[in-house]
C-alpha cells in the first residue's frame, strides 16, 4: 500500500492551485492578487487532504467540487470584476491541466507521477503562451507607422500589420518589411534599374546599395520568387527602433502599399 503523507499533499496542491490561481489573474488582467490567491489556493490544499480521508470520499463528487473551486474564486477574486468569469477560467484551467497530466502519464506509462505533473504544468504554460500571444497580435492597430533611413535620406509611411506574414532573413534572423517601390522612392536618387531581383543585385554591385543588398526567398499567392531586400541605416515601427530588412515589391501590395 502507497504511504501518503498529508504534508506532501497539502504543499502540492497549494503550489498547484496557487499557480492557476495567478494564472488567471494574467489570463483576466486582474491585479496580481498575491495573497488573496494564496488563501484561495490554501482552502484548495485543505479540500484535496480531505478528500483523502475514507469519511470524506463524498467531497469528491462534481456538487462539491464546483462549492469548493466556488470559495476559491470568491476568496481569490472576490470584489474583482467579472467574478464567474474568472472562475470559469479557473474550472477551464483545473480541467486542461489534469487532462495534460492524465496525457503525459499515459505516453510515460507512470500515470500520475511528479514528472507528469512538471510536464502537464510545462505544456499548459506553453500553449496558454502561444494563445495570450495570438490575442495580444488580434487586439493590435491594423496599421503601423514606419520610418527608413538609407544613405541620408529618409521617408516615412504606413503600413499594415499582416499578422501572417513571417517573412525574416534566413542568414541574420532579422523580420522583412515589404514596400511598394513606388513608395520607397525618396530613398533612391537615382531611381534603381528596372530589372528582375536577382539581375537588379547584379546591377547594383560595385554601387554604394550593392553591400547592403540579399535576396530572400518568400512565398506568396502566386507562388515562390525572390525578394530584392536592403538593410537601412535605421529603421523604426511605431517609433520603436527596429532591426529590419526592406523588401522592395514591384508590383502593389493593395490599399497601404507596404506590409509588416
Amino acid at each position: 500500500m502507497k504511504t501518503i503523507y498529508a504534508e506532501g499533499v497539502i504543499l502540492e496542491n497549494l503550489l498547484w492551485d496557487y499557480l492557476l490561481l495567478r494564472c488567471v489573474c494574467t489570463l483576466r488582467a486582474l491585479p496580481a492578487l498575491r495573497k488573496r490567491c494564496a488563501l484561495g489556493a490554501g482552502i484548495g490544499a485543505v479540500y484535496a487532504l480531505l478528500c483523502l480521508l475514507p469519511a470524506w470520499r463524498w467531497l469528491c463528487s462534481p456538487l462539491p467540487v464546483a462549492a469548493v473551486s466556488g470559495l476559491m474564486a470568491v476568496a481569490a477574486f472576490g470584489g474583482e470584476r467579472g467574478l464567474f468569469r474568472s472562475w470559469g477560467c479557473f474550472l477551464a484551467l483545473s480541467a486542461a491541466f489534469g487532462g495534460s497530466v492524465l496525457l503525459w502519464g499515459r505516453i510515460s506509462g507512470e500515470g500520475w507521477c511528479l514528472r507528469s505533473r512538471l510536464l502537464g504544468a510545462v505544456s499548459l504554460w506553453g500553449l496558454g503562451r502561444c494563445c495570450l500571444r495570438r490575442i495580444e497580435e488580434a487586439r493590435q492597430t491594423p496599421t503601423v507607422r514606419c520610418a527608413l533611413t538609407l544613405l541620408g535620406r529618409s521617408t516615412e509611411f504606413t503600413a499594415l500589420r499582416d499578422t501572417g506574414n513571417s517573412l525574416h532573413d534566413p542568414i541574420s534572423g532579422r523580420r522583412v518589411l515589404i514596400a511598394e517601390e513606388a513608395l520607397l522612392s525618396p530613398l533612391f536618387s537615382p531611381p534603381l534599374p528596372k530589372a528582375e531581383p536577382a539581375e537588379r543585385m547584379l546591377l547594383l554591385r560595385g554601387t554604394e546599395l550593392g553591400a547592403r543588398c540579399r535576396l530572400v526567398s518568400c512565398t506568396s499567392v502566386g507562388g515562390e520568387s525572390l525578394l530584392l531586400c536592403l538593410r537601412p541605416d535605421a529603421a523604426s515601427i511605431d517609433g520603436e527602433e527596429e532591426a529590419l530588412l526592406l523588401g522592395i515589391c514591384p508590383g502593389r501590395l493593395g490599399e497601404w502599399g507596404a506590409l509588416w
